[in-house]
């Protein structure tokens, strides 16, 4: 859990309105004592440190695509060094959108695949 996400951040040329999120993922106390005074013996509340960044701002997959081309040409090396960053755990790139009517993606660009692989990405969400 102890990824420093700040210790990271200061160390990338990551422009501080991609940083959606950067540090430990908490539950509200009330809900931490709830489930503490409800859990069985020996089962202790997970809580994580994490580091969200928003690569794009578009709502279509497609320009979400080109947007994560540019950002992982871009920032390639500060991709990888999160993924070999102590205490990542993984490196996720997702695709989001709001029109559920919009035709998924079925094949991304070969370009980013390679990509993903290069920087240590270790799973993307279509």
């Amino acid at each position: 859990m102890n990824f420093d996400a700040k210790l990271f951040l200061n160390q990338t040329t990551f422009n501080q309105k991609q940083i959606v999120f950067a540090g430990i993922l908490e539950l509200p106390e009330e809900i931490k004592r709830k489930l503490a005074d409800d859990a069985p013996d020996g089962i202790e509340v997970f809580e994580t440190t994490f580091l969200l960044l928003s690569v794009s701002e578009s709502e279509t997959k497609t320009t979400q695509v080109e947007e994560a081309l540019i950002f992982l040409r871009k920032h390639r090396e500060e991709v990888l060094r999160l993924s070999k960053f102590p205490k990542v755990e993984e490196v996720l790139l997702k695709f989001m959108t709001v029109d559920e009517g919009e035709t998924p993606i079925k094949n991304l660009p070969n370009e980013l695949e390679e990509l993903v692989y290069d920087c240590g990405i270790s799973g993307v969400m279509i």
